[in-house]
């Protein structure tokens, strides 16, 4: 590499700080989506059974929904 000047050199330093931190975000931003996917999959939700939160009504509608009392 050769001899930089000091401006380039400064600039340098500062982009590769730049680059540091994001990656560093992004590793933290990572490690909390693996945490909440691990928190997901272990966690059973109320779908898995077959019921639905809609609520409950007599009518349906032509395509089998159904509509609102």
């Amino acid at each position: 590499m050769a001899d930089l000047s000091p401006r380039k050199r400064a600039e340098r330093v500062a982009r590769e700080e730049r680059l540091a931190q994001a990656l560093r975000e992004n590793l933290h931003r990572r490690k909390e989506q693996a945490r909440a996917q691990a928190e997901r999959t272990v966690k059973p939700n109320s779908a898995g059974n077959g019921l639905s939160d809609a609520p409950l009504s007599s009518k349906t509608n032509r395509h089998g929904g159904t509509t609102a009392d």
